[in-house]
């Protein structure tokens, strides 16, 4: 038998990917009582799973609740240039010929996975953000440094809600998928130093 998660935690869970889903606007003014009806709960689990997001910056405080945080153009940019840190940071720690290879199974992996999407493309739309964010998440775990992909994951989410709009035209997201699978394969050679001018011009867009 398998056992269900707690009603707090899954009201948690509904409610963050309400958010990071877009399916919760920036622009929607969200209360305890609007929220409790939504999930079908009463308003204790709510209030916990608020408290809960708005630690981790994705909600806000506002007079009528709460609202879903929008970042600043200066947040924003600053998430961009940590982001880029990481990212690059995955495979320059190889370059100096110090740390073992990428994990040739992984970068296989993603890279039969990113070669179907080339196949069949999804549809455009915000969601397709989740597929990139896998992507540069297992890219970075593939270069054997767990917890350069665990300072990256929290910076991607609070990016989501921004990055969702570049993912609404097709042309762009099979550029997008073009290019994931450029780096992939240089770094199957391995070409370090050219995956690492792929990766930092497609990041920089």
């Amino acid at each position: 038998m398998v056992a269900t998660a707690p009603l707090r935690e899954r009201v948690y869970q509904w409610l963050r990917d309400d958010i990071l889903s877009g399916r919760l606007s920036p622009r929607e003014q969200i209360s305890e009582a609007k929220l409790a009806r939504r999930y079908l709960v009463s308003r204790t689990p709510v209030r916990e799973a608020a408290a809960r997001l708005l630690s981790e910056g994705l909600l806000e405080r506002t007079d009528d609740g709460f609202a879903v945080t929008v970042l600043s153009s200066d947040e924003t940019n600053d998430l961009h240039e940590l982001r880029l840190t990481l990212e690059l940071r995955g495979i320059l720690r190889h370059l100096d010929g110090a740390r073992p290879a990428f994990d040739a199974a992984l970068v296989e992996e993603e890279l039969g996975h990113w070669r179907g999407l080339r196949e069949a493309p999804p549809p455009p739309g915000p969601s397709f953000v989740l597929q990139d964010e896998r992507f540069h998440e297992n890219l970075l775990l593939a270069s054997g440094n767990p917890q350069l992909t665990a300072a990256l994951v929290p910076v991607n989410q609070r990016l989501r809600a921004v990055r969702m709009d570049d993912f609404l035209d097709r042309a762009h997201i099979a550029a997008v998928i073009d290019e994931h699978i450029e780096i992939l394969e240089l770094l199957r050679v391995p070409d370090l130093r050219g995956a690492l001018t792929a990766l930092r011009r497609h990041i920089r867009g």
